[in-house]
C-alpha cells in the first residue's frame, strides 16, 4: 500500500514527514515505532474461564456453586451483622 491508498490526509503526511525529520528517521520508521507498542494480541477476557474451554460440565458444575454460594452468603451484610432473609 502506498502513501496515496493510505487514507491520510496531506497535514497528517506533513506532520509525519516533518516529525521523522526532526528525530533523523523515515515515515516508516516513524510509524512502525508508533504502532509497534499497541500491535500485540488481545488477551482473551477471561483467561482462567479459558483454561476450562475442554471441559464445559466441570465449568457448570464450579459455576452452580459461585450462585448457590452467593444465594446462601451474601457478600454485603447489613451494619448490624444480622442477616435481612
Amino acid at each position: 500500500m502506498s502513501i496515496d491508498e493510505s487514507g491520510l490526509s496531506d497535514d497528517t503526511l506533513k506532520m509525519a514527514v516533518r516529525i521523522a525529520q526532526q528525530r533523523h528517521c523515515t515515515v516508516d520508521e516513524l510509524i512502525r515505532t508508533f504502532l509497534q507498542p499497541i500491535d500485540k494480541p488481545t488477551k482473551p477476557a477471561g483467561r482462567l474461564i479459558g483454561l476450562m474451554s475442554d471441559e464445559p460440565e466441570l465449568m457448570d458444575e464450579v459455576m452452580k456453586s459461585v450462585y448457590e454460594a452467593r444465594e446462601n452468603h451474601p457478600l454485603r451484610q447489613p451494619a448490624n451483622g444480622q442477616s435481612s432473609a
